[in-house]
C-alpha cells in the first residue's frame, strides 16, 4: 500500500473522531511515513509495519489522549526548533559583534602605537621649538591613550558580553515556554 492510499483510507475510517482530531492524526501519520521514506525505508514495508487501519483506528478510540499526545509532541518539537534557532542566531550576532569589536580594538591599538612611536621618535631626533615638542608629546600621550582605551573596550566587552548573551538567550527561552 502506498502512502496516499493509506492516508485516504485512514481518513475515511476516522469518522469516529472529531474533524480537527482527524486532521492531527492524518498529519502525524503522513509525517512519520515521510520521515521513514526520507530515511531510506521502503514505503510499503513501513506502512505494513504500522498495522492495519482498523487496528490504528481501534487504538485511537481506546486511547482518548492520543491526539493530545500528538499535539504536545508537536508543540515540544516546535519549541525546541525555535530554541535552537534563537541560540544559533544569538551566537551568530555575538560572533559578528565580537569580530567588529576585535577589529576596531586592533585598529585603535595599531593607530595609537604608531602615533606614539612616530611622535616619540620625532621628539628625540629633531631639534624643533618647544611648541612642536609639546605637540609631539601630546601625540605620544594620545597614542598611549588610544592603546589603553582599545584594550579597556576589548577587555570589558569580552568580560560582560558572554554573560549578557547567555542572559538574553535564557530570556528568549523563558518567553518561548510561556507562549507554548
Amino acid at each position: 500500500m502506498r502512502k496516499k492510499e493509506f492516508l485516504q483510507q485512514l481518513e475515511n475510517k476516522l469518522n469516529v473522531v472529531r474533524k480537527t482530531e482527524s486532521v492531527e492524526i492524518i498529519s502525524y501519520y503522513d509525517e512519520i511515513i515521510q520521515d521513514a521514506i526520507d530515511s531510506g525505508e521502503n514505503e510499503s514495508e513501513f506502512i505494513n509495519r504500522l498495522g492495519s487501519i482498523d487496528q490504528i483506528v481501534d487504538t485511537i478510540r481506546k486511547d482518548a489522549g492520543f491526539v493530545q499526545k500528538l499535539k504536545e509532541k508537536r508543540d515540544f518539537t516546535l519549541r525546541e526548533a525555535i530554541n535552537t534557532t534563537a541560540k544559533i542566531v544569538g551566537y551568530a550576532i555575538f560572533g559578528i559583534v565580537s569580530f567588529a569589536i576585535v577589529v576596531a580594538s586592533a585598529a585603535l591599538v595599531i593607530s595609537g602605537l604608531s602615533t606614539a612611536i612616530y611622535s616619540g621618535i620625532l621628539m628625540v631626533v629633531s631639534d624643533e621649538g618647544i611648541y612642536l615638542l609639546l605637540m609631539r608629546l601630546g601625540n605620544v600621550i594620545l597614542g598611549i591613550g588610544l592603546v589603553l582605551f582599545a584594550c579597556g573596550v576589548f577587555s570589558w566587552y569580552f568580560r560582560f558580553s558572554k554573560k549578557s548573551i547567555e542572559k538574553l538567550l535564557r530570556e528568549v527561552q523563558k518567553r518561548l515556554r510561556k507562549e507554548a
